[in-house]
């Protein structure tokens, strides 16, 4: 049995180092409150869902947050009221007290809270109607409902700060980055169980359950995997029998299976891209793995107090660039994934003829200037021809530099 202790917890210390952070930032930007909308409960990672970086609870609610008070949490359904009550019967330490729920999502509800707090003619701080990670670039706030509150209140004045607080959001402190290593952790035991468990013969559903269960048994979470195979696969999503009927991929000798894996323990993701080659496996794909190290090994010397991270993605690129690659993904980005590198298909890749308006995605953000306590997903890959690698593992900066948190995924395994 592992010891209670090694199972972190963030304290009302914390709660109130965010609460007062919060206050500091309206009276920067000169706004009363803050309207903040969770992503759906359930769906995706919590972790870039920002009600609960102020809750401490489950994602999907919307927070109504007045700067002399304590932030209104809404939320869809009386399950909450239910997880809540009971936390609080088992002793744990919960962020919110009862009377900060309210029942409901709707505009007329909302507008209600905030007329209570004397904010019917305020401004007011949004976060959701702007770019968040790469499933959001438009926001993820509801239109019916911030439609309903425009009209409703028409006196309120709101500004998007979302882009803004992320200076703030994406400096951890030293008990959220204790959740950091926590998660890294189990992303280093799922790389374990994907290297005893990759084989010729082994399928993919094999790799997801056996990652799955190293995850869930190290008392972490995770919401999804990648797991792709075959001697030269550019695909780059989870194993395509979970989301079309058919059976699962048998790998086989000179396969490449490549995993990106998502641990999360407490709401706090790191990301490891594990590349595994099963047997004897093309010239191609061992030039990428060497190319990709390159480039892992010239980012991480420029991940520095300072540095912006548009000056670590060129690092990162040049190597490849150098060799004639390109990468598929961001060979960087912020955990959460609120700024990366710029990615997407070549146009040597002779298929993407077919399809239309295929481009290079820009990198988001270049321009965030690196500070000690922000988390990164360091994932240079390669192509070469048809042949990728991805490697690399989770990386937080200090003070005087950045530390690795992993250290399977950082080379081409073999098997």
């Amino acid at each position: 049995m592992t010891s209670q202790a090694t199972y972190p917890s963030l304290s009302l210390a914390e709660r109130d180092r965010r609460w007062s952070a919060a206050r500091s930032f309206m009276d920067e930007h000169g706004v009363q409150a803050l309207l903040i909308f969770g992503e759906r409960d359930g769906s995706g990672n919590p972790q870039v869902s920002p009600d609960v970086y102020f809750t401490g609870e489950r994602a999907g609610s919307t927070l109504v947050f007045p700067r002399d008070g304590d932030p209104i949490v809404h939320v869809w359904g009386t399950n909450s009221y239910a997880d809540h009550m009971e936390a609080v019967r088992r002793g744990c330490d919960s962020w919110l007290r009862p009377d900060q729920y309210r029942l409901g999502l709707r505009s007329d509800l909302l507008c209600e809270t905030l007329r209570a707090h004397d904010l019917e003619a305020a401004d007011v701080g949004v976060f959701g109607l702007e770019p968040a990670g790469p499933y959001y670039p438009s926001g993820n706030v509801p239109y019916a409902v911030f439609a309903g509150i425009n009209e409703s209140l028409p006196n309120v004045r709101f500004s998007p700060l979302w882009g803004k607080f992320l200076e703030v959001l994406l400096r951890l402190s030293d008990e959220e980055l204790g959740f950091v290593e926590r998660s890294a952790a189990a992303g280093e035991r799922m790389c374990e169980a994907a290297l005893a468990t990759t084989r010729a013969g082994a399928t993919e559903a094999d790799i997801y359950a056996a990652v799955a269960e190293a995850c869930f048994a190290y008392g972490a979470h995770h919401w999804w995997s990648i797991i792709v195979s075959g001697p030269d696969s550019l695909a780059w999503g989870p194993p395509r029998h979970q989301y079309r009927a058919g059976p699962p991929r048998r790998i086989e000798a000179g396969d490449v299976v490549m995993l990106e894996l998502f641990p999360v323990y407490g709401g706090y993701e790191t990301q490891q891209q594990l590349t595994i080659a099963v047997g004897d496996i093309h010239p191609d794909t061992q030039r990428a793995a060497a190319v990709a190290r390159a480039s892992y090994e010239a980012g991480l010397s420029l991940v520095k107090p300072g540095t912006t991270l548009g000056a670590v993605v060129e690092a990162i690129n040049q190597p490849q660039r150098d060799a004639g690659g390109w990468n598929l993904t961001p060979n960087i980005h912020t955990l959460p994934l609120q700024a990366a590198g710029g990615h997407g298909f070549d146009p040597s890749v002779s298929e993407m003829d077919a399809y239309v308006g295929v481009s290079q995605i820009p990198p988001l953000r270049p321009e965030l200037r690196l500070t000690p306590g922000m988390v990164f997903a360091f994932e240079p890959n390669c192509v070469i021809g048809r042949h990728r690698v991805n490697l690399g593992g989770t990386v937080v900066l200090t003070d005087d530099g950045c530390r690795e948190l992993n250290r399977l995924p950082n080379h081409l395994c073999h098997v």
